[in-house]
């Protein structure tokens, strides 16, 4: 059934959000709508305050994916030439 509520959900999501996903394709990622994962937000005791935390956490490689793509808008050089 889509949009029910499950810890599986759940995880797809947080896992979504530590690579970097914006919080409405983490919602998508797990089969659910970003107003649905909204409204669990609202409902799950401690599901909010995972979310944020997930956002917070990005991934070893996605920090490294950030930093790479800070310096190489500081310098003006394409991406792939770091």
């Amino acid at each position: 059934m889509a949009g029910k509520y499950s810890e599986e959900r759940v995880e797809i999501v947080l896992e979504s959000l530590r690579n970097g996903a914006p919080r409405k394709y983490a919602a998508e990622a797990a089969g659910v709508s970003a107003s649905t994962l909204a409204d669990w937000m609202d409902r799950v005791e401690g599901l909010r305050a995972k979310v944020e935390q997930a956002r917070k956490r990005r991934s070893p490689a996605k920090q490294r994916e950030e930093v790479a793509q800070a310096v190489a808008a500081q310098v003006r050089m394409p991406l792939q030439a770091l």
